[in-house]
Order: structure tokens, then C-alpha cells, then sequence
């Protein structure tokens, strides 16, 4: 998926609260920040990635911790998504029970993730890029042993559908 189709998909306007899960160091949330005019708020549980997105994007309102324990009230976003990190999500179903639990109803939540038998799925492999044994992402993918986003997602009450084309 490309970087426009993600910003087609998540679709960020102004007045908007969004959520970036396992932000890095801010890059993306910064692009979304620019594209929506809105607040946009980032959670990484790396320190020293946490540290330079303060640094180098001190608007976004980030916090220090992991998507498995989301320090934020019931429905307060409009949006959330994570880019290239959910193979790094220790506890996929708490983590998918915690973006239920801070979206708001009728909320959207997008995925970008690498298949892991894709070409550049193959270079993560390859060059020890991937961390755990959990991939994927996208309408019917799995993420290893047979966990498939839709069927996870279904019982949180989140709804899966793949990019428009």
C-alpha cells in the first residue's frame, strides 16, 4: 500500500482526534498532523524513538507506551492506525481489545503492514527486520499460526475491509 492510499484510507480532516500506535519517530504522524489540521497523538514504547519524535515534533501530543495498554479514555478518537508496527505488538488481541476501546464508535482503524511473503516482506526476513513471529495485514491475511486480522478484529467489534480499488 502506498503512502497516498494510506492517507486515502485513513482519510484525516480537521477537528479530528487521531491515534498513531507504535509511532517510531514521528514521521508519519507528522505527515498526518500536516494533512489534517487536527490532533493527532502517537504512542511508541521505544525510549530512544519516543525521545527523537519529542524532539523533532514536539505539537505531537506522544506518549511512552505500547499499543497493548493505551494510556487514553474510552472513545476518545476519532481514529486510530499503525503503520509497519503491528508485527512488533507483543499481545495482538490486547491490542486490538484496547483500539476498540479508544475509538469511538463508528471511528476508523487502518492498518499498513508488509505481507511477509512479498518482496520487501522476504527483505525483512531476510536482513532480520521482523520481530516475533506475527505478519501481515490486509483483507484476509494472516498473522501467523493461523490468526487472521478479520477474525480477531470481529470479535472486538472492528470492522476489516481492504483498500478501494
Amino acid at each position: 500500500m502506498s503512502s497516498e492510499l494510506f492517507m486515502q484510507m485513513l482519510a484525516p480532516t480537521g477537528g479530528e482526534r487521531i491515534l498513531d500506535i507504535g509511532a517510531g519517530k514521528g514521521k508519519v504522524a507528522a505527515q498526518v498532523m500536516k494533512a489534517s489540521g487536527g490532533e493527532v497523538y502517537a504512542v511508541e514504547p521505544n525510549v530512544k524513538r519516543f525521545e527523537s519524535m519529542k524532539r523533532e515534533f514536539p505539537a505531537i501530543k506522544s506518549s511512552l507506551a505500547g499499543a497493548e495498554g493505551l494510556p487514553f479514555a474510552d472513545s476518545y478518537f476519532d481514529k486510530v492506525y499503525t503503520t509497519m508496527a503491528l508485527h512488533h505488538f507483543s499481545d495482538l488481541d490486547k491490542a486490538l481489545r484496547e483500539v476498540a476501546r479508544v475509538l469511538k464508535p463508528g471511528g476508523s482503524f487502518v492498518v499498513l503492514e508488509v505481507e511477509p511473503d512479498s518482496g520487501l516482506g522476504s527483505l525483512f526476513k531476510f536482513s532480520g527486520g521482523w520481530s516475533g513471529s506475527t505478519w501481515g495485514c490486509g483483507q484476509g491475511s494472516s498473522f501467523g499460526h493461523g490468526w487472521s486480522l478479520s477474525a480477531a478484529s470481529g470479535s472486538f467489534g472492528l470492522k476489516v475491509r481492504g483498500p478501494a480499488t
